[in-house]
């Protein structure tokens, strides 16, 4: 994404209208506003692939506008308690080292997994909310 730019606006007919920094073009709509009108399109492929039409665009452009994402958790710690139990039920001690670096390594990774989701996603997702796509040359700016 573009660095953030300053409010470049028009006056037509009384409304203010962003106008992209790239290109100049008003054809400029904010990224959730994108995403919250197409996410609920069920457009049926296999009419399109049987005309040799494989592409949708408008679910591309949907894909492009797509939210950041939080990090699943779930799966994490229930790796970490299941090889915590093998860990235990195998108390051998060279299976025990291994089950105890692979416990640690699940538990590493869903820490990390928290770590982003409380804080370095709400700032990507508010970045999100004030990002704009130009439709005629395709750049995304941020206005803050």
């Amino acid at each position: 994404m573009s660095d953030s730019t300053e409010l470049q606006t028009t006056q037509n007919s009384g409304t203010v209208q962003l106008i992209c920094p790239r290109c100049g073009s008003d054809e400029v709509k904010n990224l959730s506003m994108i995403y919250g009108d197409h996410r609920n399109i069920n457009i049926n492929l296999d009419y399109f692939i049987g005309l040799g039409f494989g592409i949708d665009l408008s679910k591309n452009l949907v894909k492009m506008c797509e939210p950041p994402k939080k990090k699943d958790t779930s799966g994490c710690a229930l790796i970490f308690l299941g090889l915590l139990t093998l860990a235990f039920l195998f108390a051998f001690f060279p299976i025990g080292i291994v089950f105890g670096v692979l416990t640690y390594g699940a538990y590493k990774a869903n820490a990390e997994a928290e770590e982003y989701n409380n804080n370095q996603y709400p700032i990507e997702y508010e970045e999100w909310r004030n990002s704009f796509i130009c439709l005629k040359c395709g750049n995304k700016f941020v206005i803050r």
